[in-house]
């Protein structure tokens, strides 16, 4: 691209989310344009909930957080 001087990168990321004591609460996917026409230029444009979090994740003195 432009002369081999240029990007544009399109980031997919899953993440896991945590709470306390690094108690993982699911799981999520992300996709980012990085675009080289701003450096600040980073677009979101996508996000996607993959998994909820599950009560036999949380130990029992964590397990008040869940909501129904």
């Amino acid at each position: 691209m432009n002369g081999f001087r240029g990007f544009h990168f399109v980031i997919t990321l899953e993440v896991v989310p945590t709470v306390g004591p690094h108690i993982a609460v699911g799981k999520d996917s992300l996709t980012f344009d990085v675009s080289p026409v701003n450096p600040n230029n980073v677009k979101l444009l996508e996000w996607k909930h993959l998994k909820d979090p599950q009560e036999s994740d949380f130990p029992p003195n964590w397990k008040d957080i869940l909501k129904e």
